[in-house]
């Protein structure tokens, strides 16, 4: 007579395999028979082999760890207490030591404290996930539908502030958004978002007519994608319902963050409008140079402008200007690396050796001479009072002011029919 296989509920399997993974994960030193024999095997000995090589396999493949990054949405009617409440999660990642930045200018006033930033973060740096240099801070982005509108969505501010959402991880990023019209809100800003809450809208109507222990918000927190989880599957009228999990919240004492938050900050329409792509493309060039766009007409108008008058020259060519005459004439500094270690850039300095410890002077640094990109310059040559000829292609050509027409010129005074 033969015996039949044991068969196994399947709470107890699963109990099995959780133990059996926990002590893989604890670090124990258990042979897989000893393993077979400490769950009784009740499971064939070829399982619990397949159970800890799928976590071997998992721990093969897992990519290297990225930080962490969520993305809030808080969304109500106007009144309703939204940006307060980002607000308030703001607060306490300054408080914890975290940078702040925000949009529009002037919304947040968090009060000094020892190493605490709390700045403007313009959309362009936004777009370039330029955070100055920090890795990890919470970004406040108020009213996000004037960028992120359905009816924009195929906009090059739109394009730019999407693939900016995707990319926050790679940073550490966290971020809160607002606004009042989600049905106006762009597809892709849904497809980013972690977490997001709706407001009762009320919190304004209970301070103004100053309801007894009227300053809080109910906030329903909901796991936007279902990553946590769901909850049994509810069906009404033979369609499934919404089953993702909610949290409701009641948050008191938001008011305590107007002192904090600038109700009166609006945000510049124009600011959106410049983010075309000549513009991002130009910033991503000034950003590479080190030298900002004003600096640079400055320069151009009162140094490089009248050398070349002083040299001669009548006319000139962006491309042979960037190309030639700036590097050949003009350095950033000199390095000293290799010579005696220091980092400064004067070409002849007084330092500490870095090989014997004495006080040097070094003169054999090496020039690096100054590079400007032929876009900026182009531009910069049009800002600082220059008229041009020819197309946009490497014809084109800039008429240089006469020796006694400089001080005109650096006025912004004189044109060239004169």
């Amino acid at each position: 007579m033969t015996s039949k296989p044991l068969v196994v509920p399947d709470y107890i399997r699963q109990e099995i395999q959780r133990f059996v993974i926990e002590a893989y994960e604890a670090g124990e030193t258990y042979t897989l028979g000893e393993l077979w024999d400490l769950t009784g095997r009740l499971v064939p000995i070829e399982v619990i082999d397949e159970w800890i090589e799928d976590k071997r396999r998992e721990k093969r493949d897992l990519p290297p760890a990225m930080p962490d990054s969520t993305i809030v949405g808080v969304f109500g009617p106007r009144g309703s207490g939204k940006s307060l409440l980002v607000t308030w999660l703001a607060w306490q990642r300054y408080c914890q030591g975290l940078p702040v930045f925000y949009n529009p200018k002037g919304l947040l006033t968090f009060p000094p404290r020892k190493g605490g930033v709390c700045e403007f973060l313009s959309l362009k740096d936004m777009a370039f996930l330029d955070l100055g240099g920090y890795e990890r801070a919470f970004v406040f982005w108020d009213e996000i539908q004037r960028v992120l509108s359905k009816f924009r969505a195929s906009t090059t501010a739109s394009f730019l502030m999407n693939g900016a959402l995707q990319q926050t991880r790679k940073l550490g990023m966290d971020l809160g958004v607002t606004s009042n019209a989600v049905s106006q809100l762009d597809g892709g800003l849904t497809e980013q978002l972690n977490i997001h809450g709706k407001l009762d809208g009320k919190l304004e109507y209970r301070l103004r007519k100053r309801v007894p222990n009227g300053d809080y918000v109910i906030v329903q927190w909901t796991d936007t994608h279902g990553v946590m989880g769901k909850g049994p599957n509810r069906f009404v009228k033979g369609a499934q319902i919404d089953n993702r999990i909610r949290l409701p919240r009641r948050i008191s004492h938001l008011s305590d963050m107007f002192p904090y938050y600038n109700t009166r900050a609006i945000a510049d329409p124009m600011e959106v409008l410049g983010l075309t792509a000549d513009e991002m493309r130009a910033a991503g060039l000034e950003r590479d140079s080190g030298i900002s766009r004003t600096d640079l007409v400055k320069w151009v108008r009162f140094q490089l402008i009248p050398d070349m008058v002083k040299a001669g020259a009548t006319i000139v060519l962006p491309d042979s200007l960037a190309d030639t005459w700036i590097p050949n004439n003009y350095s950033q500094g000199y390095n000293h690396a290799e010579c005696c270690g220091s980092e400064q850039t004067e070409p002849d300095i007084v330092t500490v050796s870095s090989k014997s410890g004495l006080m040097i002077k070094c003169s054999k640094g090496v020039r690096v001479p100054m590079t400007i990109d032929p876009i900026l310059l182009t531009g910069a040559l049009r800002k600082a009072g220059l008229k041009s000829r020819g197309g946009r292609t490497s014809a084109l050509q800039f008429i240089l002011p006469p020796p006694e027409m400089m001080e005109r010129f650096q006025a912004g005074m004189w044109s060239p029919d004169e």
